[in-house]
């Protein structure tokens, strides 16, 4: 589940690409609560954004290597990679992870033949949101151990409006769609 980055020990160097994304947003105070270190991608303007989260370095994938810049922070390379973007994205990433650590996939199916040449091990995890999970990042998130990401309603009628922007990845968060 998303709880796979918590899987992650104090000191770990963790990748998460899309820091301001759905599920970015969530994986990036999760990690930093566990006591990693956290480098996330996002656009220039969701840098702050991403630091509030927790994000101790954010890099601008649109202008950046994302493998170059990772590897000023975390030389050695990180122990894990979190994917929540797939294709060439991903693909790179997996040079990113240092041998013995791990990729996570959310989007793509994992290369397994390409983790084991570079000497790492990677999972595709499927995402779903699961109530227990839900009740202790809101139990978090009331001590103030968390901070949530945000999340912007919109009614059904703009439904198509809402896939457009979730598409296109100009969204913060989470977009929630009210009915009524």
């Amino acid at each position: 589940s998303m709880l796979e980055v918590a899987k992650l020990r104090p000191g770990q160097t963790v990748l998460i690409h899309a820091g301001a994304g759905g599920v970015g947003g969530f994986a990036v105070p999760i990690a930093k609560w566990v006591g990693a270190k956290v480098i996330a991608t996002a656009k220039a303007d969701n840098h702050a954004y991403v630091r509030e989260l927790g994000a101790d370095h954010v890099i601008d994938y649109t202008a950046d290597d994302i493998d170059a810049a990772t590897r000023a922070v975390a030389p050695e390379g990180v122990d894990m990679a979190f994917g929540t973007v797939g294709g060439e994205v991903l693909t790179r990433s997996y040079r990113t992870v240092k041998p013995g650590g791990i990729l996570v996939s959310i989007t793509d199916k994992t290369d397994r033949e390409l983790a084991e040449r570079l000497g790492i091990r990677c999972k595709y995890v499927f995402v779903k949101p699961d109530a227990g999970h839900m009740r202790r990042l809101a139990g978090l998130a009331d001590q103030g151990v968390l901070k949530i990401p945000e999340i912007v309603e919109m009614p059904l009628a703009r439904a198509a409006e809402a896939l457009d922007l979730s598409r296109t990845g100009h969204v913060r968060g989470k977009i929630v769609l009210t009915v009524g």
